[in-house]
């Protein structure tokens, strides 16, 4: 965990505008709290039509450099792929826009504070996550909730290793520049515009702090999930356990997720309806269970082989 010395007050402001600038990719690449890094094989899947081949890699947007290579079948067939289409490319974002916009969006001006729109009950929760991390909570009063959500789950992603600089979609990007055309099943102001207007803010930075309170082990179990490339499991750990344990969230995951798949999905459908082979790299809980886009696919009428 992050300690802060008693004398180490610029310390910390000068760490912490570090971590905003780090959280702006985060935020542009909106990622929830289930944004957890990825192992080797991850979750991949074929879509076929008569024409076309879309193929759909589960990912999420923190990584470390010891996951790569990717598996043997994942890199084959990105080589074989025409087209990369991202949730949205992280080499087109012009930061400095959107460094401005969060800013403008994300934090409180005059007086007000955090605690002025929290419950009473996630502004303890949130008291006592800072105070276990080490963190002063001082660094955070002037975040909506939104914004600081994201930051804090950075903050655990960072702690623990992980970097949205060595992300799947980062790697692709980088791969894909000047070789292959780049498209985005989003941009970021429909992103920006998503988390800054979330029905429940307060709901969201609650549901990021039980996240964050993961151990480490508790975290790197879930990669075994990964590993063993189950969606299946993967879907009952990040979806349906937490509906099941806190139904209220039933709301906003339909605002940041079910939604967005079904949106994700029509732009995946005319990319089946060309003759192109695109190589599709989105939140892995985008594509699992019912409503995930592997899912969809199939119900659809296409051909869906899971790797």
């Amino acid at each position: 965990m992050h300690t802060i010395p008693a004398n180490g007050r610029t310390r910390f402001h000068c760490k912490h505008a570090h971590f905003v600038r780090i959280s702006i990719l985060a935020v542009v690449l909106f990622s929830l709290s289930i944004a957890l890094p990825v192992s080797a094989q991850s979750l991949f899947w074929e879509v076929k039509s008569d024409t076309a081949t879309v193929y759909l890699l589960g990912s999420v947007h923190y990584a470390k450099p010891d996951m790569y290579p990717l598996d043997t079948v994942v890199e084959d067939s990105f080589e074989k792929s025409s087209i990369l289409v991202l949730e949205l490319d992280p080499q087109s974002v012009d930061q400095a826009v959107v460094l401005q916009q969060v800013m403008s969006k994300g934090m409180y001006q005059g007086d007000k504070t955090i605690k002025d729109e929290l419950s009473g009950e996630v502004y303890e929760m949130l008291e006592e996550y800072l105070e276990s991390s080490g963190l002063p909570m001082a660094g955070f009063m002037k975040m909506k909730p939104a914004l600081l959500s994201i930051t804090l789950s950075t903050l655990k992603l960072v702690e623990l290793g992980y970097s949205p600089e060595q992300g799947i979609d980062m790697y692709f990007a980088q791969k894909a520049s000047g070789k292959k055309s780049i498209l985005e099943l989003e941009s970021a102001q429909e992103q920006m515009d998503l988390l800054f207007n979330l029905p429940d803010a307060d709901l969201y930075l609650k549901y990021t702090l039980m996240d964050n309170s993961k151990t480490a082990g508790q975290i790197e179990s879930i990669m075994e999930t990964w590993k063993s490339g189950d969606a299946d499991k993967m879907n009952a750990l990040v979806i349906e356990e937490t509906l099941q344990e806190y139904p209220e969230l039933g709301t906003l995951l339909d605002e940041i997720l079910f939604k967005r798949n079904r949106k994700m999905a029509k732009k995946i459908r005319e990319y089946l309806s060309d003759d192109k082979t695109c190589f599709v790299v989105v939140g892995a809980a985008h594509l699992v269970g019912d409503q995930g886009l592997a899912k969809l696919m199939e119900e659809a009428g296409y051909k869906v082989r899971k790797f």
